[in-house]
């Protein structure tokens, strides 16, 4: 178990921040209080999420640069671990190794004093890791130069990829893009098609409609010649007075004939005339 030290509450870190000559103008000290309460919390479970080993395993990174495992002795492992234990002679468990020294709890003197002794002053101090052999500051300027400029190169293709795989996803974006349009082109093109073949199918039907009224129209035609000369060779079997007074003999047999056929020629008419609309209706449909 990692040892607690007495932290400041939250009215003792107002109290402490007022003989710091900070004072509560625009908030009061209740509301001063609710926000030291919410946003320290929230400050202070980042500051100790961040380093967690656990968090950047190689096998979920994909890298072992930050593996405690694999790269124990790189960014100050060890102390980033002291500190988050807050003294550097706790046990240690796995759950509670760090990775690096990225974050620490400050903000009041109790946290800024554990930071101090566990960095400068602790067993795994920054000091210590270097086990005597410190570098001049000249030298470490140089090793950072040195290793900024690797950064500085590994990162260039890095960019350059990056740029590769944004243009690459733009480009299967464009590609998408071209596909749907071609399947909704094809999809209307079927389409119109489709109507294309229904329309000529409907025009066939429509010629056969108006070949079979025109058929009809000249048979009644044909059977109206027939009538007009029945009509008119009956006619010739009369004499002048039958002619002028068919009246008087309307029980000849020609002249019932002759009446008879009278009658058909005025039906037949009727049946023309609709048969006449029909071809022109079917005619007009057709044209359409």
């Amino acid at each position: 178990m990692c040892n607690q030290k007495q932290k400041l509450t939250h009215k003792q870190q107002i109290e402490h921040m007022k003989t710091k000559g900070i004072r509560f103008e625009i908030t009061s000290e209740a509301d001063a209080e609710e926000f030291l309460a919410n946003n320290n919390a929230a400050v202070e479970n980042i500051t100790r999420e961040l380093p967690n080993a656990k968090d950047v395993l190689a096998r979920k990174c994909n890298t072992s640069l930050f593996d405690v495992n694999k790269a124990s002795d790189s960014y100050f492992a060890d102390t980033a671990t002291a500190l988050q234990c807050e003294a550097s002679e706790a046990k240690i468990s796995a759950e509670q190794k760090a990775w690096g020294l990225i974050s620490a709890r400050l903000g009041n003197q109790t946290n800024v004093s554990e930071f101090k002794n566990t960095i400068w002053f602790g067993k795994h101090s920054i000091q210590n890791e270097y086990k005597g052999d410190i570098p001049s500051w000249e030298a470490a300027k140089e090793k950072f130069k040195v290793t900024s400029d690797k950064v500085q190169k590994t990162q260039s293709p890095l960019v350059e990829i990056l740029g590769l795989l944004e243009q690459r996803k733009q480009l299967q974006q464009d590609v998408d893009h071209a596909v749907e349009e071609e399947r909704q082109c094809f999809a209307r093109y079927n389409k119109a098609k489709d109507a294309t073949a229904a329309a000529k199918k409907e025009q066939t039907e429509l010629k056969q409609v108006l070949a079979s009224k025109e058929k009809d129209y000249e048979g009644a035609q044909k059977a109206m010649e027939g009538i007009l000369e029945n009509i008119h060779l009956a006619s010739g079997g009369l004499h002048f007075s039958q002619k002028l007074l068919p009246a008087l003999y309307r029980k000849n047999p020609l002249i019932v004939k002759i009446k008879e056929l009278k009658k058909k020629k005025a039906d037949l008419s009727l049946t023309l005339i609709e048969k006449n609309e029909g071809v022109q209706t079917a005619q007009q449909k057709v044209m359409w």
